[in-house]
């Protein structure tokens, strides 16, 4: 079956965010994340340390002070625009964990795109259902 245009736009939008997941540099877990609106990409974030933080801070196993990729990509937004998020859709390489999901659904995100499940539990799914967020999981090239 032929792919739509919408289709074959999520599966880039998705390798996007599969190829800034590749800049962190946490030794466990790479995760990427976009964001976009009108199909243009507003946000970008992979996870790491805070601004101006030392990135090795991870790599000697000290997650404290970590940021994930979906709170980087909205915080580089809201630092740099005016715009608002009503009906953008996030691509993230992995399913949001429940605090990401709480501040996805506050900043009126209504559409998820991710590539593989990772959490341990699945409460951010839960509230993201509940609360009327549509995901839907897209495989990156990387996992195909």
């Amino acid at each position: 079956m032929r792919k739509t245009r919408k289709e074959n736009l999520d599966d880039i939008h998705m390798n996007i965010a599969s190829m800034y997941a590749s800049m962190s540099e946490d030794p466990d877990r790479k995760v990427g994340c976009i964001i976009v609106k009108d199909t243009n990409i507003i946000g970008i974030g992979y996870n790491g340390t805070l601004s101006g933080a030392d990135n090795t801070i991870e790599s000697k196993g000290d997650k404290s002070h970590v940021v994930h990729a979906e709170i980087n990509a909205l915080a580089k937004i809201l630092r740099s625009t005016s715009n608002n998020l009503e009906g953008a859709e996030l691509f993230c390489t992995t399913l949001p964990c429940l605090e990401c999901s709480k501040v996805i659904y506050q900043s009126g995100i209504r559409k998820i795109y991710f590539d593989e499940y990772y959490h341990r539990d699945d409460r951010g799914l839960a509230l993201l259902s509940t609360l009327g967020v549509e995901y839907t999981q897209i495989k990156s090239s990387k996992n195909k």
